[in-house]
């Protein structure tokens, strides 16, 4: 969780700044930057963002951060409360596609 983060904020910059303690959170088990970390250290990873506004609009931030961390295979969005849809984008084609359609 990194409450004061906006979907244009570079992905490895979420979460530097805690204006309170998110221990006191209930529910939530660390930060952008703890998932950075366990993402980076873990097997194949699948991301899943609720909603295309908890991912990026940051299209290049994107592809750096997919290119640093290769161990993420696919990203995953739920739009299921909303539209009853799942989208799945895979890593190669993140990668490839010249205009991501769900940014």
């Amino acid at each position: 969780m990194s409450p004061s983060s906006s979907a244009d904020q570079r992905i490895r910059e979420r979460g530097l700044k805690m204006y309170f303690d998110i221990s006191q959170v209930e529910g939530v088990d660390g930060t952008t930057q703890d998932m950075v970390s366990f993402i980076a250290e873990g097997g194949n990873v699948f991301l899943v963002a609720l909603d295309f506004a908890d991912s990026t609009t940051n299209v290049k931030d994107l592809k750096k951060f997919l290119l640093a961390i290769p161990n993420i295979k696919d990203i995953i969005i739920d739009h299921l409360p909303q539209r009853h849809l799942v989208e799945i984008f895979s890593r190669e084609q993140l990668l490839d596609d010249q205009e991501i359609n769900f940014l």
